[in-house]
């Protein structure tokens, strides 16, 4: 038996909203996939989540991803949708995690968590983009185990 649940930055239900940012997210990841990440010389940007990229031995970035699985398995993300019933509900602890900057904002569900999740703490990382584990590596780490131990 599961006792304590973690979900980091996933919405519980569809959001039939979110369908031409997804495809636009895939179209991007296509583009990405022909061309080499711009190397130390290009203009600094913000970013909003951890890029997987990696300096190579003569000093160029790479793509340290296989983009084509993921887009791939984005094409047909709908695949994944689940509505969940009325009458579902876990009993035991969970932790949801929403990033203060996402564009998901799972805090916006809090409702509907509750819902079937009546045991839930909805917590948001503050400062966070989409990757609290990557972004704020310690801070991730000290709020599962605060929340195992508890």
């Amino acid at each position: 038996m599961v006792e304590k649940l973690v979900v980091e930055e996933m919405r519980i239900h569809k959001d039939d909203n979110q369908k031409p940012e997804i495809e636009e997210f895939i179209k991007k990841l296509k583009l990405a996939e022909e061309y080499e990440v711009p190397g130390e010389d290009s203009k600094p940007k913000p970013m909003a989540f951890t890029l997987p990229i990696y300096k190579d031995i003569d000093g160029t970035f790479k793509w340290d991803v296989n983009l084509k699985p993921i887009i791939r398995n984005l094409e047909t993300i709908e695949v994944f949708d689940y509505e969940l019933e009325e009458k579902q509900i876990y009993l035991g602890e969970t932790l949801f995690i929403s990033a203060e900057y996402s564009k998901l904002q799972v805090i916006d569900e809090k409702e509907v968590i509750l819902k079937h999740f009546p045991n839930a703490e909805v917590f948001t990382a503050k400062g966070v983009f989409h990757c609290y584990h990557t972004e704020k590596a310690t801070e991730f780490m000290e709020k599962i185990i605060y929340f195992i131990d508890d």
